[in-house]
């Protein structure tokens, strides 16, 4: 996340709290695995892959998909030049096979199936024989083209990132033989607090949330990465080896929010209302996202530090039809604080949330489908209005105004 302080990326994901997507990744890339990461947008998926590429030291070329792509998106266009012939473009793809590295494909739900099983030789173990066009438009095998040119195929991983599908957002256009091939995790939504946390830190507002410190140390003699963790202010690998000043020194090191951490009821108590104190928007605010969320979602996020309200006006909202909204993500956390601040120097409190919360509900319907009905009583813009005046982030009735 931050280039100057790489522990600033906050690891939280994962079935088990021992290994988190950080360390997944390390294990994936060392076994050259090829990678399929889901989960919404803005929630670090790009930014997981490249902060452990750096680490390792492992380059990284990207491109994104689209519905139209085809294969010169990989190969190379072919460009005719008078006098020269044809010689074909280079390309992301290329590359990678090249030099060896990391081939992120991201927004692949958009990849056609002609293109998933021209890449099918590619991810198998006959990659060797996969066929590419040289610069000249000779089609040599990456065979050749690593006994001949020097590429390294068999040190490029593919790694793909998408947004699952979600109620009637979203799509899955992969064959199962594309994901046969490909080892996937899912990212899930962050925890509210860590939302808070992380946006918060970005308009330069500290929130003390109960992160603990792991690493990654390079072992030279396995050319395996060990895992570490801080515990009682020694680091210790995940075996229980402590550290030694010189391995603590040449470790990589990273937050991780353990999501156990706030089933501490009294903990939990003491962080919501640590966030309250700073100010009543952030938790409001929180709370509104969560339960849009979970209208979209149509099932209760109860690992969430604030399900308990969010599901309760979730509960009382959900008429059985599907919100085609843009998806409430971490982005729209951090936007929405930054809105919030902003205003802050110029209005009230209370003019300052209503103008953050209208912006954040025209960002969210631009993804509605016109004035498409949610439910008998209103239009889909008044059907969240509602949800965002339970939230308190806008005026309910009783308090005798609708507007700034």
């Amino acid at each position: 996340m931050n280039g100057e302080n790489k522990r600033f990326y906050i690891a939280n994901q994962g079935r088990t709290s021992e290994e988190d997507e950080i360390r997944w990744l390390v294990r994936s890339f060392g076994q050259k695995k090829h990678i399929s990461l889901s989960g919404d947008p803005g929630i670090g998926k790009s930014t997981a892959i490249r902060f452990v590429a750096d680490i390792m030291g492992v380059p990284v070329f990207s491109r994104t998909c689209t519905q139209h792509e085809q294969t010169f998106h990989y190969e190379g266009r072919p460009i005719v030049r008078p006098g020269e012939g044809v010689t074909y473009s280079d390309t992301a793809f290329k590359r990678a096979c090249r030099e060896g590295g990391i081939f992120l494909n991201e927004e692949t739900s958009e990849m056609p199936e002609t293109i998933q099983k021209w890449l099918g030789m590619f991810l198998t173990d006959d990659r060797l024989d996969f066929i590419l066009p040289d610069s000249e438009g000779n089609e040599l095998t990456l065979r050749e083209f690593r006994d001949k040119h020097g590429w390294k195929p068999e040190q490029t991983i593919y790694a793909e990132t998408f947004n699952p599908k979600k109620s009637m957002t979203g799509k899955d256009n992969f064959t199962l033989s594309h994901k046969s091939r490909v080892s996937p995790f899912h990212f899930e939504d962050l925890d509210s607090l860590l939302s808070a946390y992380i946006s918060l830190n970005k308009i330069g507002i500290d929130f003390d949330l109960p992160l603990k410190e792991r690493g990654l140390l390079y072992d030279e003699d396995t050319g395996l990465y060990i895992f570490t963790e801080k515990q009682g202010g020694e680091w210790l690998t995940t075996k229980g080896d402590k550290l030694n000043e010189e391995q603590q020194e040449k470790q990589k090191t990273y937050l991780f929010f353990e999501r156990s951490a706030t089933k501490d009821s009294a903990q939990k108590r003491d962080l919501i209302s640590s966030l309250e104190h700073l100010d009543p928007f952030f938790k409001n605010y929180l709370v509104f996202l969560a339960a849009v969320r979970n209208i979209m979602r149509g099932s209760d996020n109860l690992y969430d530090t604030l399900a308990k309200e969010a599901v309760s006006i979730a509960t009382k909202h959900r008429k059985g039809d599907a919100l085609v909204v843009v998806y409430p993500d971490q982005r729209m956390v951090q936007e929405g604080f930054l809105d919030y601040a902003d205003a802050r120097n110029h209005y009230s409190a209370r003019s300052a949330a209503q103008i953050a919360a209208y912006n954040t509900l025209e960002k969210i319907c631009h993804g509605a489908m016109g004035e498409r009905k949610i439910n008998t009583s209103g239009t889909q813009r008044m059907y969240l209005e509602t949800i965002a005046r339970d939230a308190g982030l806008l005026p309910r009735k009783v308090d005798g105004t609708h507007g700034i």
